[in-house]
């Protein structure tokens, strides 16, 4: 227990913190102030330490990745539920609107970690169990005042007592009290520090009643995550293999009430909502009665949302629920908190390192306090905003919402819902003075990826972006002013034999378009649909819209940056991995290739079906041949497959050994009509892009090859193959390079596990530099 100092006390050499509620967010941040050494109590108001408030919580992988460095995941997973596997929706009739199952497994496979579903006690319980001084944490001890002064920051509880520390942590909810005494010290000793309607930043459009059932009904699938959509509310289920059932009814409030018009709810308005709702369907014939009348605990709380400006004044800061509120549809409330408590440690052990003397001063905690604010503000906000989306989504709120959600939704398939899931989670933090256990994963967090230093690759990026936005307007000037614009589409003689090689080169890029437009982590990216750049191509010509295209395909892969290059962004999908190559061939190839040909030998007046082979818009025919033939059932991939790559790698080979033969055969006839740099601003832009793609290649996968060695390949692949069969040749070797730096990854991950040890808090002070 942390005791009141006399003002002669001796100074500390680590800060002394005190915790003001005893939630997840309080047990947490008290178990890693533990590991790293640094002195702390836990003041929780209730008097048990796990107080038969709240239900479900679940866990995610962001903050089962921080529980795992503070050793408390295997427990989590012992008493937690079955992983949730299935996700289900439901129409508000109870029948069944889509089903998608290995979630969990998914999940696991990409960051590391399951989720799964679990009592808030049991969790509140396995942190205590881990904090070896129990006497520091404790029960029936309601904060009533706080004070300052510059001996730190004084704590009086409700039986009397009295606490000092450096710092006061309120981790004690939406309702904080700690947070409202923040907030008169400001008042008394800075006005204007916070607003005076600081809590008119709570706005609340929607009320919750959550449980736990014990209902046990073979038609629900334990291990199971299902939505009920409703008009303006909606029912979430998780189905635990306990035995236990973690509902909710999410209902929105007539007018959106802010501050204290937000009330706290009785027992009879819980009842009264439940017997609004008591004959609603949630899955098949289940009603909400079924789950109410069986419940071991069911609560109404309103669902309010707030991000405050200011966390903190002086010695005192407010993380998780007492700063920020998400809503609970998406599950991250609880491991949020997890994360502003690692930020916290974080800072804090980064300020004792840079200045390891007897205590922090003022200036220090400020600065602690301000740099944990703002690692934590944007995210927040972030999931906050998706998390009401959700919700809003969930309950058809607007009929462009309901759209989405009964249409739109099912189309971009289970692929995309998991892609947003694992995009929330990557840039979550992690405990720094801990190591990370050793997990398996194919995309991981963002931390655990640090780019690798480059000082050359920032100027080859600019490089490239600039050539081909040069290069860009360059092609649509010349097209605006060449002397084959004033012909339209007539296709005389000379036209195509000037024009004719180059579009059998452009073959490459048409094969990219079409490729990246089918990669299933693709669909939802309006820029990457082939469809739309083959009607662009047919309508104004590869000449103008190639260097465009360069352009937003290299924008939007650089800007995906490392996740471009993992396993699950790169499957197409299969029936569409089958259809490119043949039906390119086909219906774009082939007709050029005649045309050209028969015009060079001067047999095509003498060869009807030729021009009407030129008048094809050959890219659309083929860009729409291709999202015919993908519509048609068969073999089908799981989620992580890589069939695709049996049909791609295949169609790269030949498509490369067709392009280079035809390169090579009309290679003479361009030369001597000094028509082989012809249009030359798209073949600078293809130039540019090619070296932009090998560079981000190199660097993500970790291939130790210089700018200059990849100039010099490109430039020999476009004199002896050409363009179109050096793009096949680059593609191909992009899959293959992927393969190398996945594995090269995976030793990194097995050699830093086999270094990983646990860390003593004495350990941990040696580490950051701190004395005792």
């Amino acid at each position: 227990m942390i005791t009141e100092r006399p003002s002669d006390a001796k100074p500390k050499a680590l800060p002394r913190v005190i915790i003001g509620g005893g939630s997840i967010m309080g047990l947490s941040l008290a178990l890693m102030l533990e590991k790293v050494g640094v002195d702390f109590v836990v003041l929780e108001a209730h008097d048990s330490v796990v107080p038969q408030v709240g239900a479900g919580v679940g866990c995610n992988a962001n903050g089962m990745r921080i529980l795992d460095q503070l050793g408390v995941c295997d427990d989590i997973m012992k008493v937690s539920t079955e992983p949730l596997q299935e996700v289900n929706t439901w129409w508000p009739d109870g029948s069944l609107h889509t089903r998608s199952e290995n979630y969990s497994d998914c999940l696991e496979q990409m960051t590391g970690y399951p989720m799964v579903m679990l009592d808030r006690q049991q969790l509140l319980r396995i942190l205590h169990s881990h904090i070896r001084e129990k006497t520091k944490v404790i029960p029936g001890a309601r904060i009533v005042s706080v004070s300052e002064d510059h001996q730190g920051v004084h704590v009086t509880t409700s039986d009397g007592r009295q606490f000092t520390g450096d710092i006061l942590v309120g981790a004690d909810g939406s309702h904080s009290f700690v947070r409202q005494e923040m907030w008169r010290l400001a008042r008394l000793t800075t006005p204007g520090y916070f607003r005076d309607d600081e809590i008119n930043n709570i706005k609340c459009n929607w009320i919750t009643l959550f449980g736990i059932s014990t209902l046990r009904d073979p038609r629900i699938t334990p291990g199971s995550v299902n939505t009920t959509f409703g008009h303006r509310m909606s029912y979430g289920l998780v189905a635990g293999g306990n035995g236990r059932n973690y509902y909710f009814l999410n209902q929105s409030l007539p007018r959106e009430l802010e501050g204290r018009e937000i009330r706290r709810y009785t027992e009879a308005s819980r009842d009264a909502l439940a017997k609004e709702h008591w004959n609603d369907f949630l899955q098949h014939d289940i009603r909400f009665a079924d789950l109410f009348e069986s419940s071991v605990r069911a609560v109404l709380v309103p669902l309010q949302r707030y991000i405050f400006p200011k966390w903190h004044y002086g010695r005192i800061m407010t993380l998780g629920d007492a700063a920020h509120k998400l809503h609970v549809v998406t599950g991250h409330g609880a491991m949020m908190c997890i994360e502003d408590a690692a930020v916290f440690v974080n800072q804090l052990m980064k300020q004792l390192q840079e200045d390891p003397s007897s205590s922090l001063g003022l200036t220090q905690i400020h600065e602690v306090f301000v740099q944990t604010q703002n690692l934590r503000e944007s995210r927040s906000r972030t999931l906050m905003k998706q998390s009401f989306l959700t919700q809003a989504l969930h309950s058809w709120t607007n009929p462009l919402l309901k759209f989405v959600a009964v249409h739109l939704m099912p189309w971009l398939g289970f692929d995309f819902v998991l892609a947003q899931v694992v995009d929330a989670l990557r840039p979550a933090p992690r405990l720094e003075a801990l190591p990370l256990p050793p997990r398996k994963k194919l995309v991981g967090f963002d931390d655990e990826h640090p780019e690798p230093p480059s000082a050359a690759r920032p100027w080859l990026g600019r490089l490239v972006y600039s050539t081909l936005i040069l290069c860009a307007m360059w092609a649509v000037n010349l097209a605006r002013n060449s002397t084959y614009a004033d012909a339209g589409m007539e296709l005389d003689r000379e036209l195509a034999q000037v024009n004719g090689p180059f579009r059998l080169d452009m073959a490459g890029t048409l094969i990219v378009m079409l490729i990246e437009g089918w990669r299933r982590a693709n669909k939802t990216s309006i820029l990457q649909w082939p469809m739309l750049w083959a009607l662009t191509v047919d309508l104004a010509g590869f000449q103008v819209v190639a260097p465009f295209f360069y352009l937003v395909n290299y924008w939007i892969t650089s800007r995906r940056g490392r996740i471009q290059f993992t396993d699950p962004s790169r499957p197409i999908i299969l029936s569409a991995a089958k259809a490119i190559f043949p039906v390119a061939i086909l219906l774009y190839m082939f007709p050029i290739a005649m045309t050209t040909f028969t015009s060079q030998l001067g047999m095509a007046s003498r060869l009807a079906w030729v021009g009407a082979l030129s008048s094809l818009p050959s890219a659309s025919c083929t860009a729409l041949a291709t999202m015919l033939t993908s519509m048609i059932g068969g073999e089908k991939d799981t989620f992580f497959g890589q069939k695709h790559l049996k049909y791609t790698a295949f169609g790269y080979k030949c498509m490369f050994g067709t392009l280079a033969l035809l390169h090579l055969a009309s290679l003479g006839w361009q030369i001597k009509n000094k028509c082989i740099l012809w249009p030359l601003p798209v073949l600078l832009a293809e130039f540019a892009w090619l070296l932009g793609v090998c560079s981000d290649v190199c660097h993500y996968n970790q291939i130790r090859n210089g700018a200059l060695y990849q100039i010099v390949l490109i430039t020999l692949g476009f004199i002896l193959v050409g363009p179109g069969a050096t793009v096949m040749a680059v593609w191909h070797w992009r899959e293959e390079a992927r393969k190398q730096g996945r594995e090269k990854c995976h030793q990194h991950d097995a050699l830093r596990s086999a270094k990983s040890s646990p860390v003593s808090a004495a350990g941990v002070k040696r580490s950051w530099g701190i004395r005792k």
